[in-house]
């Protein structure tokens, strides 16, 4: 009954006649382990249906399509478990991909698009993993530590602060009872391409990193001030502390807070740095430019320019890393594969022009590159994969 009663809903689901009570059963079917048979079928089924030689949805059906998918999918595909995805692509993939034909992912056309038959760019053997939690931590005495393989417990004791890794996989940083150190040391968390940490400074502020970035502080907050170094792109939720100020320090850029959460993004192969700003306040500095930004504001200066432009900010995209996923609006091929380069720890390589394309959609961070790279086929992009290296055709 319940395999009838699935592939009834699947269908509602794509002919666009379901109820939104239909779409939340559809989705908690999918998720039931139970229904794997049944969801492999209609998978393929989905996946067949794109041998048509007949044009899918127009944008503008595809527009309303693709809101309607993501908001069925959004909730539960966040609580998504790796060993889920090859299954659960109805979920995270079908209801998100398919439902929304050649467009989620896909250039804008004018024109509708018949999508082709996808090809197997990536052998078994030589899949890229999703990445996870990992970093480096060096302390001040230049020795390492690679948390991803230490166990959870006290890791050294710096002065009168503890460093330890909780059993949650986040470094924490305690001060004990006593005089404060008198000389300031710094320890520098540094996170691979393919990784993401989460530390607690020692006044309480929670930092998530996102691959391939790195932040220097200090073992303990002593003077007047409270000084961090960013590279690459970190979330911020700082502790209120109105005499002893928050600063973060990007090369010559500058963001001053008292107690607040923001995220900044400033990897180097990025066109511009981006602050956004979720809650409280924060100054921007660059040079002998700043700005003040609000709540749903973004300061953008770009790599070119000394100036400081607020925007108002997407403030789904700039978290989305943090809450695991991609999410592309409009977003340029170039763009995306720096972040699955980042993300899966591949280099990407173009052997002709870099194709103009704009992409839009959302998925989940834990898919396996197999999957996605099939998805950006769809827009008539060929990949090859050799060993760490996606090569574009």
């Amino acid at each position: 009954m319940a395999d009838k009663r699935i592939t009834w809903l699947f269908h509602r689901y794509f002919d666009n006649t379901a109820t939104p009570e239909e779409q939340a059963e559809l989705m908690a079917l999918l998720y039931e382990n139970n229904n794997e048979e049944e969801v492999q079928a209609l998978m393929e089924e989905a996946w067949q249906s794109f041998n048509a030689t007949d044009p899918v949805f127009s944008p503008e059906q595809s527009d309303a399509m693709l809101l309607r998918a993501l908001q069925s999918a959004t909730t539960p595909v966040v609580q998504m478990k790796r060993r889920l995805w090859p299954k659960l692509a109805a979920a995270a993939a079908i209801t998100v991909l398919l439902s929304v034909g050649a467009y989620l992912l896909f250039e804008h056309n004018t024109t509708p698009y018949a999508a082709k038959k996808l090809a197997a760019p990536i052998e078994k053997n030589e899949t890229p993993e999703p990445g996870g939690n990992k970093a480096v931590l060096t302390l001040a005495d230049g020795s390492q530590v690679t948390l991803d393989s230490t166990g959870n417990g006290v890791l050294a004791l710096q002065g009168n602060t503890q460093v330890s890794k909780s059993k949650d996989g986040e470094l924490a940083y305690q001060a004990a009872t006593g005089d404060a150190a008198t000389a300031i040391s710094y320890n520098t968390l540094s996170i691979p391409r393919g990784g993401q940490y989460k530390v607690v400074l020692p006044d309480g502020t929670g930092v998530w990193l996102n691959a391939a970035s790195s932040l220097k502080y200090p073992v303990s907050f002593t003077g007047k001030e409270r000084t961090v170094t960013l590279s690459g792109e970190g979330y911020f939720e700082v502790a209120r502390n109105d005499n002893q100020p928050f600063f973060v320090k990007v090369d010559d850029m500058e963001v001053a807070v008292l107690g607040t959460h923001f995220n900044i993004n400033a990897y180097h192969d990025e066109a511009a740095v981006k602050t956004t700003l979720f809650e409280g306040a924060v100054k921007v500095s660059n040079g002998a430019a700043s700005k003040q930004i609000k709540p749903g504001e973004q300061a953008v200066i770009n790599a070119d320019a000394a100036n400081i432009r607020v925007v108002n900010a997407d403030m789904d995209q700039a978290l989305a890393w943090k809450n695991g996923f991609f999410l592309f609006r409009r977003t340029s091929l170039e763009a995306v594969m720096r972040q699955l380069s980042r993300w899966y720890d591949v280099d990407i390589r173009y052997e002709r022009k870099i194709p103009a394309r704009e992409f839009s959609g959302e998925i989940p961070r834990n898919a396996g590159l197999p999957e996605i790279l099939k998805i950006l086929e769809l827009s008539r992009i060929q990949f090859r994969v050799k060993g760490k290296q996606i090569i574009i055709m």
